[in-house]
């Protein structure tokens, strides 16, 4: 049966000789893969861009319960995404959220909160002109409210993660809670290794709630971000 829904691609996969699987996140029925036939053939004209991670889709799939690949019908790019794709720095970010979204997001059953918390997220890191260089670190602490488990303040913070953290967290007090109760686009100034350890902190903290694994592009973002 088919269904319209709006899909967030978080990641693909090839598959045979010239098509893909994607992992999207819909709006609709959650995390799903869907195979996508032909894309990578001298034919498609591109089509692959389409399936970026971060990308926005407006999406035409077939979709039957219990099935782990369904395929789609129609798709059609929502937002080009054109400053994000550009963009080094906000290339970097974006590539640190993929990496965040593919550890943390789980469900297969729909939670349109989360679907527009993080599509309205893509979308203002794109339009963002300045104040960016800290997009990453409200982001995690915004997400953490969807995964259950947000802070309130600084002492929220500290008391989860706490027992895990040698860290000179506690100098850092008034920064997270202007973190945690600012949106994006905050003009917040801090140096690179106070941002560092702010973010080193924020992913203690989501290993204690989630136990994920080492982030690999930690290392590119921190040298993109304090270049």
């Amino acid at each position: 049966m088919l269904h319209k829904t709006q899909g967030i691609v978080l990641r693909f996969v090839k598959y045979g000789e010239t098509s893909i699987i994607a992992t999207i996140y819909t709006e609709e029925f959650g995390l799903a893969s869907y195979i996508i036939n032909g894309v990578r053939s001298t034919r498609s004209k591109g089509k692959i861009a389409l399936f970026q991670p971060l990308s926005l889709l407006d999406l035409v799939v077939y979709h039957k319960e219990g099935r782990n690949i369904n395929r789609l019908s129609e798709v059609k790019s929502l937002d080009p995404l054109n400053d994000l794709r550009s963009n080094i720095i906000k290339t970097t970010l974006g590539m640190f959220l993929v990496e965040v979204l593919n550890k943390c997001i789980k469900e297969e059953a729909p939670n349109e909160a989360l679907f527009r918390y993080i599509s309205d997220s893509i979308k203002v890191l794109n339009e963002l002109n300045s104040n960016y260089e800290n997009f990453h670190l409200v982001f995690l602490f915004k997400l953490s409210k969807f995964l259950g488990f947000a802070p309130q303040n600084f002492d929220d913070f500290f008391a989860d993660i706490r027992s895990v953290s040698s860290s000179s967290i506690g100098a850092h007090n008034e920064i997270i809670d202007k973190l945690i109760n600012n949106g994006f686009g905050l003009k917040l100034k801090m140096s690179a290794a106070t941002r560092t350890a702010i973010l080193e902190d924020i992913l203690l903290f989501y290993q204690v709630h989630l136990d994920i694994p080492e982030l690999k592009s930690v290392k590119i973002l921190h040298t993109i971000l304090n270049d």
